[in-house]
């Protein structure tokens, strides 16, 4: 029938960050016609460009700027600037973070949408090759799978619910004055760093005795020593037992070194302890072979391919990725 037609694709991509929107483009430009499924804010998920660009490097960079600009600001004065004390407008910088995202989605959108197919919603699988997106079935000979992942928080922790993640990070409207982050790996350092340079009051709850504890030990050392030497407060050796509420601000109650501490008075407590994957929901049970790790990651081989004939997946929903947007970038091109 007609509508079957219309509604099969050489290549279904399931996700549009940074490695379902490179990959799409890619195969479109080798002569494939090309359905790329994004569940976009309004559904719940990112929107055009995934984390990326919504939640993660473009916001994050924009951010690192202005820290940047502050530290130049500092120092200025001892090369003989006369340096005015200057205040910094959080809310003024939120509001053009957030419009240069939005123009960037824009972007991403009319220029993937002139190579490829682009419906808006959460797809669901049905078979091997076939997928529903709004009520509506497609299928495609070949299907990638590039949902991407989401920040995770330390399930049961008391008190959770007052606490934000990475994604958080770039909803807050003003300035923290003192700021708590829980996580030694390379998200809660670099939003630590931000906030202790453009001067918010900012203290690093870690398990270990260094940050980056997969990376290189020189790394561990010198970006350990780096962010003291910017003022942050590092609390090594230290196990969260909880976040509570005294007088509208937040209390970490935690062990330091097996000592029972309380540490009050933060805007906000960040929590930056690892990501998982948005590989939940899908109905990834209906497409024979394809296995899942414990940690819900999708295993695939070296050439991204599944279990299932002609389904792949990349990125950071994928099992042999490191999670980052080159690496999904660079898979999703290949893989085309």
């Amino acid at each position: 029938a007609m509508t079957d037609a219309a509604n099969h694709f050489d290549f279904v991509v399931v996700g549009a960050g940074s490695g379902g929107n490179a990959c799409a483009k890619r195969a479109a430009e080798y002569g494939a016609r090309v359905l790329l499924v994004e569940m976009d804010r309004e559904g719940g998920g990112m929107g055009m460009g995934g984390t990326c660009v919504n939640r993660g490097c473009v916001p994050k960079k924009v951010m690192f700027n202005t820290a940047m600009h502050a530290e130049m600001i500092e120092s200025a004065r001892s090369y003989g600037f006369d340096v005015p004390t200057v205040t910094f407008d959080w809310p003024a910088l939120k509001k053009k973070r957030d419009a240069y995202i939005d123009r960037l989605r824009g972007i991403y959108m009319t220029n993937t949408g002139k190579m490829a197919t682009i419906v808006k919603g959460r797809a669901t699988f049905l078979g091997d090759n076939k997928i529903s997106v709004n009520n509506t079935e497609y299928s495609g000979k070949h299907l990638l799978i590039a949902v991407g992942g989401r920040p995770k928080g330390p399930a049961g922790l008391p008190g959770i619910e007052h606490t934000i993640d990475s994604d958080g990070f770039f909803d807050i409207e003003t300035q923290p004055k003192k700021a708590a982050l829980v996580g030694a790996g390379y998200i809660g350092i670099e939003l630590a760093g931000v906030l202790q340079s453009l001067g918010t009051d900012t203290h690093l709850f870690i398990r270990g005795e260094t940050v980056l504890r997969t990376f290189d030990p020189m790394v561990q050392d010198l970006v350990t020593g780096g962010a003291e030497k910017i003022g942050i407060d590092i609390h090594r050796k230290t196990k969260l037992l909880g976040i509570e509420i005294e007088n509208g601000l937040k209390t970490v109650v935690c062990e330091i070194d097996g000592k029972p501490q309380r540490i009050e008075g933060f805007d906000v407590v960040i929590m930056a302890v690892g990501r998982e994957p948005n590989t939940d929901n899908l109905n990834l049970d209906k497409i024979t072979g394809l296995e899942q790790r414990p940690d819900k990651r999708i295993i695939v081989d070296k050439y991204q391919n599944t279990g299932a004939p002609n389904v792949y997946s990349i990125g950071d929903a994928c099992s042999h990725g490191v999670d980052l947007t080159p690496v999904a970038i660079a898979a999703g091109r290949r893989l085309a």
